[in-house]
């Protein structure tokens, strides 16, 4: 953040510190999503806000993404794992 308010740096993303846990939540407890906290120095450069939202909107997509994916294998073993249990009794 000190380098976005300076003008070093055009854009921060911020993950919070419970980024992981609060992840957990939406499956355990259906918790809401976490979200990423993102700053854009709008002084430094007018080209620079849309390029960086660019760059904030790709990382989200993709954390999004590989959240689902991940859910989606977890979920899928879980039911193959109690399927083969039933099977099995």
């Amino acid at each position: 953040m000190d380098q976005v308010k300076s003008g070093e740096s055009y854009a921060a993303i911020i993950i919070p510190k419970d980024f992981s846990k609060q992840l957990t939540g939406v499956i355990t407890d259906g918790s809401a999503r976490p979200q990423l906290e993102y700053y854009v120095n709008e002084k430094a450069n007018a080209l620079a806000s849309k390029v960086t939202d660019t760059g904030a909107s790709t990382v989200d997509k993709q954390v999004n993404n590989t959240f689902v994916s991940t859910v989606s294998k977890v979920v899928s073993s879980k039911v193959n794992s109690t399927g083969e249990r039933l099977g099995q009794n």
